[in-house]
């Protein structure tokens, strides 16, 4: 099953970002820019490279994550995308010595990239051997998390495992593959769709105060959810939204 597998941040204050992002979860930074006018550093939690952060957008441009599906080849994956009503933002780009991407967008408007490697990847989710620093859930928000599951069922046969009432809001679904949930999806009506990405941390509360001490805003949390462990949901100092999990 096609599954997130890096997290890149697109900022016009990397500097910051790297700073701000090594006092909340660990990440360290290390340059790789790709070419002479590409400003390009990789983050690294204790376990192993997670994402990177880009010099991108306009000034005054808000920050946001962009999230990596790696695909084994990256056309026919354009085409499921193509025949699900996505829409491809960006077409196939080369990263010399690293692989080949192409940013699309669902029906509804949540910006993902699709990512062909060059060697397939092991994946950086929270089930590596130290979970610390890695993402833990992967979360939409839509304005129609029906349809958007619809369209991610036919893109990567993600299925929906189950639903968790949430009042007016409707359901919380949980989506993977089997029995092994790989995130959540819920309406959201009066914000942009976009996908959230929460960061496992070995001290929640202690993260979620210094996140607020260096200017994030919190949005939600720390709050239990079902299962076991708790969240907390936060806006960056550049405006990108995250997430933090942990107990």
């Amino acid at each position: 099953m096609p599954k997130f597998t890096w997290y890149d941040l697109m900022t016009t204050e990397p500097d910051a970002a790297i700073e701000f992002y090594r006092e909340v979860t660990g990440w360290l930074a290390e340059r790789f820019d790709p070419s002479p006018s590409e400003r390009y550093s990789v983050w690294h939690a204790k376990s192993g490279p997670v994402g990177g952060v880009a010099a991108h957008g306009a000034p005054g441009e808000a920050a946001s994550f962009l999230g990596h599906v790696a695909v084994e080849a990256l056309e026919p994956a354009i085409e499921r995308v193509r025949h699900a009503e996505g829409r491809v933002l960006v077409e196939p780009t080369v990263i010399p010595s690293v692989g080949r991407f192409s940013v699309v967008a669902d029906p509804l408007g949540a910006r993902f990239s699709l990512f062909e490697p060059d060697d397939q990847p092991s994946g950086c989710e929270a089930s590596s051997v130290d979970p610390i620093g890695r993402i833990s859930w992967h979360e939409l928000s839509s304005t129609d998390a029906s349809a958007a599951l619809a369209f991610y069922e036919r893109a990567f046969g993600w299925k929906k495992l189950d639903a968790l009432p949430m009042g007016a809001m409707g359901e919380y679904v949980l989506f993977g593959e089997d029995s092994e949930p790989y995130g959540g999806m819920m309406t959201v009506a009066d914000e942009p769709p976009l996908w959230r990405f929460y960061v496992e941390v070995s001290d929640l509360d202690a993260a979620v105060e210094r996140a607020k001490a260096l200017g994030a805003a919190l949005e939600h949390g720390p709050a239990a959810v079902p299962g076991g462990g708790r969240v907390a949901m936060l806006t960056d100092p550049g405006g990108a939204r995250f997430g933090l999990s942990g107990s």
